[in-house]
C-alpha cells in the first residue's frame, strides 16, 4: 500500500465528512425554520457529524474505496458515501406549498463554499514538516 495514496485519501475522507455534514445540517436547518420541528427535536440541526453518520454511507464504503484505491486494485478510483436522511414532516411545515421545495433541497442554498472543499485535489496536498501545505510547482 501506498502511504501517499492512503494521506490523499484520508484527507478526501475528511472532505466528505465536512460536507456531508454542512449538507445534512442545512436541510435540517431549512426545515426547522420552515416550522417543522422533527429534525431539531432528533437533535439534527447540529454541525457534529456524529448525529448525521450513517455506518454503511459515511464509514465503510468511503473507507473501503480509500483502501481499496491505495492497494491498487483498481476497483476504485471515487469515493461514494451518504448520511443519515434529515427527516421532513411536510404537514407540520408553516406555508406546506411554498415549504415544500426549500426544506429538502436547502444544499442549494446553503452555499458554494462547502463545495469547493473538494475541488482541492489532494494530489496538491503534501505533509511539509509535520502539517499540511500547499504543494509549489
Amino acid at each position: 500500500m501506498d502511504p501517499k495514496s492512503i494521506i490523499d485519501g484520508l484527507l478526501l475522507y475528511l472532505s466528505l465528512v465536512i460536507l456531508l455534514t454542512f449538507h445534512e445540517f442545512g436541510h435540517a436547518w431549512m426545515a426547522w425554520k420552515c416550522g417543522d420541528e422533527t429534525a431539531r427535536s432528533q437533535g439534527r440541526v447540529s454541525l457534529n457529524p456524529l448525529v448525521h453518520i450513517d455506518l454503511i454511507g459515511t464509514v465503510f464504503f468511503p473507507l473501503l474505496a480509500i483502501f481499496l484505491n491505495a492497494s491498487g486494485s483498481g476497483l476504485s478510483r471515487f469515493i461514494i458515501g451518504w448520511a443519515k436522511p434529515v427527516p421532513v414532516n411536510f404537514f407540520r411545515l408553516r406555508n406546506p406549498k411554498r415549504d415544500m421545495v426549500p426544506a429538502p433541497s436547502a444544499k442549494a442554498r446553503q452555499g458554494v463554499a462547502t463545495e469547493e472543499i473538494n475541488q482541492v485535489p489532494p494530489a496538491r496536498l503534501h505533509l511539509c514538516r509535520g502539517s499540511l501545505a500547499p504543494s509549489v510547482e
